[in-house]
């Protein structure tokens, strides 16, 4: 690529070239703009290392590399010539190596994004940069063993997100829950272990906390939903966490999703102080230990249930919902159900419901259209298809009805099962995930909102996305 500076450039401060499309690497010539504060290039298609060219312009504050194919490791020199910085992002490149302990010296950073990228090694840089408020860090390699004062001298963070690494704990910096700012904090997949702590004294900021897919242990402390009273997303699901379920999880008086599956918990009936959460729409209940009757009737504003790989028998309820329910996704599977499908749950026309595993009978489609694979005009293909993780995502599936087709009426199933052949629907995770995709568990964090004039005026450069909204 090649650009034409021309004229002053000694009072040029920003340049914004985000999303146009730019390719190969960038010219040297900007390096001469020495009174550059804002650099953007995000969503390009710039290649190659870091050029070290810019080393020159020290008055950098802002500098947005994100969704480029730039690789190699992270230059040194940024900790020593640009540490006027503010906001670092070189989220998903191709970064490699470790980061550079001489970025300590990032003392004024505030947004360090580095997330999606192949990098390494220990985060202890972070340790110096008390000014911290967006840290995203996730999916990369980082091995580190968090020790119990990892971040306790980053008094602003507000968020914070280190999942999809390789981390470990000795002792979970327990301080991270009783943050006086921290809003955000997701740890999920890593390999975290030992207890999750006692909350000590009641914390209105943290909303979504993500400690799935980790391998801590022990019971769940009441003071998780005693004292995190702003808590609108928890998921300890996928961890070897024991004892009853604690009822405290229902005290957050916001909490809308729920995630508690693939523990090994006490076994037990249905939680029906779940039922009594007026602002929950998602609930995984999935391999709890579960046993029991399903419960007579959920409430109309939950949106998902998971209550698969369980004990559950019986029937279902003709009155377990109601034509008002806004359910979106029903799991029974892998549970001892039977009995016909009531018409009252068919009539919701639900876009996934999977129901294989079990012993109903009947008709799962006698009171609702054929599901359509496809456009809306019939264009699309129709009845029962092989369906695996890359059929969900390659084709426009409107409806994802999976049951035991020996034994019920399914010709609106894009999947039939059969007790006689375990095999012919396995629980895969990416394809569970995958049917699953839309819904807001997985944190995607702020696609950042930056504004040059705000940035250079002194204020925070983020306008961040509410995370578990």
């Amino acid at each position: 690529m090649c650009f034409d500076f021309y004229g002053s450039s000694q009072f040029i401060q920003k340049f914004f070239s985000a999303r146009n499309n730019l390719q190969g690497t960038l010219p040297s010539e900007l390096a001469f703009i020495t009174s550059l504060k804002f650099i953007d290039v995000n969503r390009n298609q710039i290649l190659g290392n870091f050029p070290n060219d810019l080393n020159r312009l020290t008055k950098l504050e802002f500098l947005d590399f994100r969704y480029n194919n730039m690789t190699g490791s992270l230059p040194e020199w940024i900790g020593t010539k640009l540490t006027n910085l503010v906001m670092l992002a070189f989220s998903s490149n191709g970064f490699t190596g470790r980061i550079p302990d001489v970025y300590s010296q990032l003392v004024e950073l505030k947004t360090f994004a580095l997330d999606h990228n192949n990098l390494e090694g220990n985060l202890n840089v972070l340790n110096n940069l008390s000014k911290l408020e967006y840290v995203y860090l996730e999916h990369n390699l980082f091995d580190q063993t968090l020790t119990e004062d990892f971040l306790a001298e980053s008094p602003h963070l507000h968020q914070l997100d280190l999942s999809h690494n390789y981390l470990q704990c000795a002792l979970f910096p327990h301080h991270l829950l009783q943050h006086s700012n921290l809003e955000v904090l997701d740890l999920h997949n890593n390999d975290l272990s030992g207890p999750i702590p006692n909350v000590l004294e009641d914390n209105e900021r943290l909303r979504y906390l993500a400690l799935n897919n980790n391998a801590f242990s022990g019971p769940l402390s009441d003071t998780l939903g005693t004292h995190l009273k702003a808590l609108k997303h928890l998921d300890v699901s996928g961890n070897q966490l024991m004892g009853a379920l604690p009822n405290s999880l229902s005290w957050p008086p916001q909490l809308k999703s729920l995630s508690v599956g693939n523990n090994n918990w006490q076994g037990g009936p249905f939680p029906l102080w779940t039922l009594g959460m007026e602002h929950l729409t998602e609930l995984s209940l999935r391999g709890t230990q579960r046993t029991g009757t399903l419960p007579g009737q959920i409430p109309e504003h939950i949106e998902f249930l998971d209550l698969s790989n369980n004990g559950f028998s019986g029937n279902i309820s003709t009155a377990m919902v109601t034509a008002q329910s806004r359910l979106k996704h029903l799991m029974l599977q892998r549970n001892s159900l039977e009995g016909e499908i009531p018409s009252s749950l068919l009539n919701l026309d639900i876009p996934v419901m999977l129901l294989y595993g079990n012993s109903f009978a009947g008709s799962v489609c006698s009171t609702v259209a054929p599901a359509t694979n496809g456009n809306e005009n019939g264009g699309g293909l129709r009845g029962p298809i092989p369906l695996d993780s890359t059929t969900v995502a390659t084709v426009n599936i409107t409806k994802v009805y999976i049951a035991d087709c020996d034994e019920v009426d399914c010709p609106c199933c894009t999947q039939c099962c059969r007790d006689d052949d375990p095999s012919s629907c396995s629980d895969d995770k990416q394809f569970y995930e995958t049917i699953d995709g839309h819904r807001n568990i997985g944190y995607v964090h702020s696609i950042y909102s930056f504004a040059p004039q705000i940035l250079l005026s002194g204020s925070t450069p983020i306008s961040a996305k509410a995370k578990g909204t």
